[in-house]
């Protein structure tokens, strides 16, 4: 257990795991299996974890891997195809490494939040400027030009993520003062027009551009709350 860097109680009294499910502080997936090994033997062994959407199809992927040969084929054309994902994305493994860090907080709940429930009233709040609260909400905050660079490396983690299939909901809050001349409102759709992701906004899982002064309070407020994550470039 946590701070016991001895061998695990689990393993000394041998005895089996509750298959309860509760909150924990580092959520894991844990089974036991007990490995004869003899003296001066030599076992490889393979633990490959299946995720689908029903239980059936999730076990029918694992048993129709047959052969070790199999599994490092699948890991071999997994890796040219993140490589190849990552010379289109123009991304390194660092901002990688950083893109996937964030995914922590984008995909997992906060447990204080869920504790308030919101009504249909109040998601009209989101509704109204085309989110439709489905999908994880990363929220970024642009109150100046200098900003921007921040804007253009989120457009990338958000381009990464749909490469890999993972859906979420990029709101972009333009905090500048009521100008005349939108200066930083301008740039916004710039940055994300050189991503050529224009075609993205306003749609599910999509981007969304937002000017907080003319947004209703309580409908910011709605937005800051069912955001997962939220950056603040100022």
């Amino acid at each position: 257990g946590r701070e016991n860097l001895s061998i695990p109680e689990l393993l000394k009294t041998q005895k089996g795991f509750s298959k309860e499910i509760v909150q924990v502080t580092d959520p894991i997936i844990a089974i036991k299996r007990t490995i004869k090994i003899k003296a001066k033997e030599i076992a490889n062994i393979n633990f490959l974890i299946s995720v689908s959407e029903s239980k059936e199809e999730a076990i029918e992927n694992l048993e129709n891997i047959k052969s070790e040969e199999e599994i490092i084929r699948i890991l071999n054309v997994a890796k040219i195809r993140s490589e190849e994902e990552s010379k289109y994305l123009q991304i390194d493994g660092e901002k990688i490494d950083l893109y996937v860090r964030f995914l922590k907080y984008i995909l997992k709940p906060n447990m204080i939040k869920s504790v308030r429930k919101i009504d249909d009233f109040q998601m009209d709040s989101l509704w109204k400027h085309g989110i439709s609260g489905d999908n994880p909400i990363l929220l970024v905050k642009i109150k100046n030009i200098e900003d921007i660079y921040v804007l253009e490396d989120i457009l990338d983690a958000y381009e990464y993520y749909r490469a890999k299939k993972i859906y979420i909901d990029l709101v972009i809050l333009n905090e500048e003062i009521n100008v005349y001349e939108r200066f930083v409102k301008e740039n916004i759709n710039v940055a994300i027009s050189n991503k050529q992701l224009d075609f993205l906004k306003n749609i599910f899982a999509g981007i969304f551009v937002l000017n907080k002064d003319e947004m209703l309070k309580e409908d910011l407020e709605v937005i800051e709350f069912k955001a997962r994550m939220i950056i603040d470039s100022s």
